[in-house]
């Protein structure tokens, strides 16, 4: 699913006219180095995860719905094990 969600970002971002554009492309890339990663393209990933993290550092941490430091810290955990956060909602029940 991270490949569609990519698609879907990234059709986001060069759609874009308004102040969202970076923004959009910010996401798109945080999903481009998992989907590098899940590739096994460590060194790859770990470099778009880095500018991704220099292209959201403007925003705010809650924007457009979305909770960027949760999101850049999945992102990071999935680049750095290749393995998703544990969700401890998820382990509830």
């Amino acid at each position: 699913m991270y490949e569609e969600a990519q698609d879907c970002a990234e059709e986001l971002w060069r759609g874009a006219v308004d102040a969202h554009k970076r923004l959009w492309q910010g996401i798109s890339n945080a999903l481009t180095a998992v989907c590098a990663r899940k590739l096994g393209h460590r060194r790859g990933a770990c470099e778009i995860a880095s500018k991704t993290h220099e292209m959201l550092s403007p925003y705010p941490r809650h924007v457009v719905g979305l909770d960027l430091e949760d999101l850049l810290a999945m992102m990071d955990r999935f680049v750095d094990t290749g393995r998703r956060a544990v969700n401890t909602e998820d382990q509830e029940g």
